[in-house]
């Protein structure tokens, strides 16, 4: 079986931060008992308490798991990231209900959950505060938490600048002639490197000679030119043909 879709960061700071991290078994103001982020006990559950933090967030996860996966079941319209997170949130903390008795104990029975699903998202974002009750009383902490979410449901989901830079650097480029002149570059040089000792020992003395007559007339040319370019030119081109030994060996740099 899939994995649900991931909640996002901003949708778990919302639970984490109402839910609060207790290690020892407490009630809820729902009057249930609970423990960790607001981890409901269920029978045969037994902690020994203290919890870690480990044992904590392994509770969240599967709690958050098992909302998101009511989300994906219940809702049956697209939903962006922030809208998806929201649900999540509301989810974990008021129950799914799925059992479809009329009464509106939960996502499943809740008039959000059918004015979404009719498309009307204005309207669902406007059932958020309503669920600020807990045994008939309103909550402080609820009333802040549902606004919380209401304001991430209705949040756009931006890609942001940097992600899409970095993506569209990893875009693979297109195989032009270029390209495949730089591969083939890339594979033969690092040979003909090996093989080129091999290859300047076969070189005769004369023509030797001619190439280096080639690169002194070409250096007294580039000289008579005011351009400081082609002087530059000049003298790195000897550099090479003296670097790869291709000089006679009676010959001297030209100054």
């Amino acid at each position: 079986m899939p994995s649900p879709r991931p909640i996002n960061q901003a949708g778990l700071e919302i639970i984490k931060r109402h839910e609060s991290w207790r290690d020892r078994q407490y009630l809820c103001p729902a009057g249930k008992p609970t423990i960790g982020w607001g981890h409901v006990i269920q029978p045969g559950e037994r902690f020994q308490e203290p919890i870690s933090q480990a044992q904590g967030l392994a509770l969240l996860a599967k709690d958050v798991e098992s909302a998101a996966a009511a989300v994906e079941r219940l809702v049956k319209v697209p939903l962006n990231d922030n809208q998806f997170s929201a649900l999540v949130s509301l989810t974990y903390n008021i129950g799914a209900d799925e059992d479809a008795d009329d009464v509106a104990e939960g996502l499943g029975d809740s008039t959000l959950l059918r004015l979404l699903n009719a498309g009307d998202t204005l309207g669902a974002a406007n059932e958020f505060p309503k669920w600020r009750k807990s045994r008939g009383k309103v909550l402080a902490g609820l009333v802040e938490r549902r606004a919380e979410e209401r304001e991430l449901f209705l949040t756009p989901c931006e890609q942001p600048k940097a992600e899409a830079a970095s993506r569209e650097d990893a875009a693979p480029a297109p195989f032009t002639k270029e390209t495949k002149m730089e591969l083939a570059m890339r594979i033969a040089l690092p040979l003909i490197m090996k093989m080129l000792p091999n290859l300047i020992s076969l070189v005769t003395p004369a023509l030797r000679g001619l190439i280096w007559n080639g690169v002194t007339a070409f250096k007294e040319k580039a000289y008579e030119t005011p351009n400081p370019a082609d002087n530059i030119l000049a003298d790195a081109l000897e550099g090479v043909v003296v670097g790869l030994g291709l000089n006679p060996p009676d010959s001297q740099p030209a100054s």
